[in-house]
């Protein structure tokens, strides 16, 4: 798993990051592992504010999503030949208030997901995911 090493979103945010609630999500079939953050804890709205997540590259769900992430997105070098994909919020089908972020990098399908709005955070979360060092489960 990679994530990002800090969070920053546009200003002005009326996010309180010391607030945030963290949920992990780890799935067996397919192996996959998600991390969403959100604004509460429980409420009648939704509250996600965004989510990284990583699967194996021989996900066939997860292949399938990257393909259409390079078919239809904008591209981006994060790091030496790792090249990650952008699909607007707008662009997605059916349309979402979230885009999608995607790439493909040591055997592993990274993705993230936050509010369209925040675009450029997005793509520097994901520069931050693709340089950075990962880390691994330990024992089982």
């Amino acid at each position: 798993m990679r994530l990002p090493d800090r969070i920053v979103l546009s200003e002005p945010s009326d996010i309180n990051e010391g607030q945030l609630v963290v949920r992990f999500f780890p799935s067996s079939n397919p192996q996959s592992f998600t991390v969403s953050l959100f604004t509460c804890d429980r409420s009648p709205l939704p509250c996600l504010l965004g989510s990284f997540m990583v699967d194996r590259s021989t996900s066939v769900s997860a292949q399938r999503e990257l393909q259409r992430h390079q078919a239809l997105g904008d591209y981006l070098t994060l790091d030496n030949n790792v090249k990650g994909y952008l699909i607007e919020g707008s662009l997605q089908n059916p349309y979402s208030t979230f885009s999608t972020f995607m790439w493909q990098q040591n055997g592993m399908i990274y993705s993230l997901s936050f509010p369209a709005i925040e675009r450029q955070s997005i793509l520097n979360m994901a520069v931050s995911m693709a340089r950075g060092k990962p880390f691994y489960r330990i024992g089982d």
